[in-house]
């Protein structure tokens, strides 16, 4: 069990492919959608920068 993190990896990979699959068989205006599948990796985004400063995990320059 030298690898703790691949079976979240692995979710991960799995929760992605679903989510663009899903977005890839709506029916919706092209610009739309590709705004719609980019925000909720923004917000993860934001939530781990936010998570890493409060944590102080983040140093400034």
């Amino acid at each position: 069990m030298r690898n703790r993190r691949l079976p979240l990896k692995a979710g991960l990979a799995l929760a992605g492919l679903t989510y663009c699959q899903i977005f890839a068989h709506i029916d919706v205006n092209p610009f739309l959608k590709n705004y719609l599948i980019l925000v909720p990796i923004q917000v993860g985004v934001l939530i781990y920068f936010g998570y890493t400063y409060w944590n102080g995990k983040y140093k400034q320059p």
